[in-house]
């Protein structure tokens, strides 16, 4: 174990740390110079602030030291702050909703508590009942089946809907043995997890749980349930929180909300820096053109007497500059901008983007343009596609096959098994030799497969 490793002792809540996750990307004295700095980032907006500021400089100006163009420019740069500042409030309310979730804590006299996620510290002792997600990143300690493992569903981190089975750190005895030490003799009694400092490894985890007289018990990933997953044929656990907040796995694995192009920005911004390269090789040409026009003919016209028969070069350029500026539509900025939102509204409330009853959240309009581009979708596995469902049609037992013979399906609830049965039941319950065969064939079913009977046992 590392110098940095630490200690968490059970049943003593750590209160320097909390299980609040925040997930916005401006916070309230960061919004306006970062939020500027992201938008002038972007060549189009860029180059009508060049203009602006061009504006202002009376030797060239055309609109006599008037900004003109900062009036359309800021109605761009407003409409997209206003819709950053309307997705990151997205972000912030599903934190809330997130922090806000209902969990059970666990004392030493083994009464419950009602709290939400954001109050869990490490250290605590949590019920979780089937169904429910992982508050947080959590050490198994016992469940209700008699071995204490439970099975976890961990489809929100990895998209495997195969449960995965959990080993205990204690059996119910030493838990209760571990929960009456504390009530009689104090918190220091309570064995203590020692284990690694955080990190995004999904797939390890090294601690060792010291129990009394000096005992100690090695544990690894098999025992740590991760935020994000939940529990499933198991009727409930009691776990400690070992990692909370932004130190959960799931957390140190996910990136923060940045600032996104898509491929149509990318696109925009090189067309825009095309442009400014023609204008300002038009502009150098004119000016030359302007010099060479003046050496030759200049001293002759009455009307440019007084003058400087040689205007300085530089300011030409600038002039001209100011002159062709309309060869970047503004009003792109402010069309792109518009459409974007408005597509990712739409997206929000398309019936077709809804999955099992909740509809889909546009937490980036600036890159919706992107799912436009999508030709390919390239799978490392069937699962992906198929969600891993694998249906029971029908079976072939001694060369005979059943679940064809009707039309009307007879569906097992919380299996997928869709067959027609009457057959089957049929040479199960005769007397004969396909009851032999059909004793083989399930045997070989239950020894080829994982079997988790599933309990509702009350402790």
């Amino acid at each position: 174990m590392s110098d940095d490793a630490r200690s968490i002792k059970l049943f003593s809540a750590d209160g320097r740390r909390n299980n609040r996750i925040f997930t916005n990307k401006y916070t309230w004295y960061n919004f306006i110079p970062k939020n500027l700095l992201e938008q002038f980032s972007q060549m189009g907006n860029f180059y009508f602030l060049l203009v602006a500021l061009g504006q202002l400089i009376p030797a060239i100006s055309n609109t006599k030291g008037q900004p003109a163009t900062l009036v359309p420019l800021s109605a761009v740069v407003f409409m997209q702050a206003v819709k950053d500042l309307f997705e990151d409030c997205q972000r912030m309310h599903s934190d809330r909703v997130e922090n806000s979730r209902q969990a059970v804590m666990v004392d030493e006299q083994l009464d419950e508590t009602s709290i939400i996620w954001g109050q869990i510290q490490p250290g605590m002792v949590l019920k979780v009942q089937e169904g429910e997600p992982i508050p947080a990143d959590c050490l198994l300690l016992t469940s209700c089946h008699d071995d204490g493992h439970c099975c976890i569903e961990t489809a929100n981190l990895d998209g495997e809907t195969n449960l995965k089975k959990k080993a205990p750190a204690l059996t119910k005895e030493e838990f209760q043995e571990a929960a009456w030490n504390c009530r009689r003799i104090g918190p220091g009694s309570a064995p203590s997890l020692v284990c690694e400092p955080p990190s995004g490894n999904l797939y390890a985890f090294k601690s060792s749980l010291c129990l009394m007289e000096e005992q100690s018990r090695g544990l690894g990933v098999g025992s740590l349930l991760l935020r994000g997953t939940s529990l499933q044929q198991t009727g409930w656990v009691y776990c400690m929180a070992v990692y909370v907040g932004k130190e959960t796995r799931s957390f140190k694995n996910s990136r923060a909300a940045r600032f996104k192009n898509s491929a149509l920005d990318e696109k925009l911004n090189q067309v825009v820096m095309m442009i400014f390269g023609a204008q300002m090789g038009t502009c150098v040409l004119i000016s030359i053109c302007s010099l060479m026009w003046q050496g030759m003919h200049g001293h002759q016209l009455w009307y440019l007497d007084g003058l400087p028969r040689f205007l300085n070069p530089f300011r030409q350029i600038g002039i001209w500059f100011l002159m062709l500026n309309s060869m970047v539509p503004i009003s792109l900025m402010i069309t792109t901008t518009v459409v974007k939102f408005a597509l990712g509204k739409m997206l929000e409330e398309d019936p077709g983007t809804c999955s099992n009853g909740r509809k889909s959240e546009a937490h980036c309009s600036q890159v919706i343009d992107t799912l436009g581009k999508i030709t390919h979708v390239f799978s490392d596995k069937t699962g992906t596609l198929t969600q891993n469902v694998m249906e029971y049609k029908c079976c072939s037992v001694g060369g005979k096959i059943y679940g064809l013979e009707g039309l009307e399906e007879i569906v097992l609830d919380d299996a997928h098994v869709h067959m027609d049965a009457t057959e089957l039941s049929k040479a199960i319950k005769c007397l004969s030799s396909e009851r032999e065969q059909m004793t083989s064939f399930f045997l070989c079913h239950a020894l080829c497969h994982t079997v988790e009977p599933v309990t509702r046992t009350k402790w």
